[in-house]
């Protein structure tokens, strides 16, 4: 029976719980610089075919071939020497035009709102925004409250965006989402999440909703798992909250669909199905029971990712992903480094 209702616990409690986590920050003063592969392996690839394009607009092949034909031959200067000239000319014209890209990257780059908000009984201190990097989070950003409690950061870029988290002295903190969108936030010092009032950021209004949501339904769960892990109850006391709990899952497994599929274009929305199980359809009926099985986990480990949209930057910032990542590694590929480099160089 225990072995039962583990796997059977209410996804929200456990795998799904999407806003659980242990805050573990660096020291203030300590710069940690995180670069994600995707990150440079992305800019890599641009910076590659910007300069094969450049090579190809000034006839360059192979090891720095010139073509000469259209240049004028100088009568003191030695073809070596013109070579050279030229090879260093055109080095000079890559490096300008890749400052020139860096230059347009940046003022991209640059983003046009801000995360703004209120805290009640804070004035003249220090807050932080920490943002999620694989299950830890990371100081990222540094700004005073003034007397009113008022405060402002300066918004991210599309690719830093994700889950973050403000942070208050104690240390005390509260998880919100940061989009390509303003963000209006009132809280308190109590850091109570109902007292949490989101007064501009779609984003955000459905994630906090989605939360006390999700509170409620925890709360509703409490008695049932008491009397689950109650050695006293009978088989038929036992059975009947089972039952209960499995409602109780339903429902919010119904919700989360809801949400998905009515807002797919938000990132909490994104957030929460790269949270949510994939369902296994059954299997075919002519299988024995042993080729059931084994169909049910090919499904499961081909289909893996199939709720996690791997095209996202966002994504990363959330501490799902360490845990999707580790549990795919450790729990759902077989241990054979075969296997598991195979698997690996596919999710790259």
């Amino acid at each position: 029976m225990k072995s039962e209702i583990a796997n059977r616990k209410m996804r929200y409690g456990g795998y799904n719980y999407l806003w659980k986590c242990t805050l573990i920050v660096p020291h203030r003063h300590l710069f940690i610089p995180i670069f994600p592969l995707y990150q440079l392996f992305h800019f890599g690839t641009i910076l590659a075919k910007l300069f094969k394009r450049l090579l190809q607009r000034h006839n360059i092949e192979g090891n720095v071939k010139l073509n000469l034909q259209a240049q004028p031959t100088m009568q003191v200067a030695s073809h070596k020497q013109h070579n050279r000239s030229k090879t260093n000319m055109i080095k000079t014209k890559l490096w300008i035009s890749l400052i020139l890209i860096a230059s347009s990257i940046t003022s991209i780059a640059q983003v046009k709102y801000s995360i703004k908000g209120n805290i009640k009984d804070l004035k003249d201190t220090t807050i932080y925004l920490a943002n999620y990097y694989g299950n830890k989070l990371y100081y990222n950003d540094t700004t005073k409250v003034d007397s009113k409690g008022n405060f402002t950061f300066k918004g991210k870029p599309y690719n830093e965006c994700g889950k973050y988290a403000l942070v208050m002295p104690g240390p005390k903190y509260f998880d919100f989402i940061v989009a390509d969108e303003n963000i209006v936030i009132d809280a308190d010092t109590t850091n109570r999440i109902e007292n949490i009032k989101v007064k501009e950021s779609e984003n955000n209004k459905v994630f906090f909703n989605y939360i006390n949501y999700i509170n409620n339904k925890r709360k509703q769960r409490e008695p049932i798992d008491v009397i689950l892990a109650d050695s006293t109850k009978t088989e038929e006391q036992k059975k009947a909250a089972m039952d209960q709990l499995n409602k109780l899952n339903d429902e919010v497994i119904a919700y989360q669909k809801n949400l998905v599929t009515t807002k797919p274009d938000l990132l909490v929305a994104k957030l929460i199905k790269a949270s949510m199980e994939i369902e296994i359809p059954d299997a075919p009926a002519e299988l024995t029971d042993d080729e059931k099985k084994k169909w049910s986990y090919y499904y499961f480990r081909s289909h893996y990712w199939d709720n996690y949209d791997l095209q996202d930057p966002r994504l990363v910032r959330d501490q799902s992903f360490h845990k999707l990542v580790e549990r795919f590694i450790t729990q759902t590929l077989p241990q054979i480094p075969d296997t598991m480099t195979t698997e690996a160089a596919k999710l790259i």
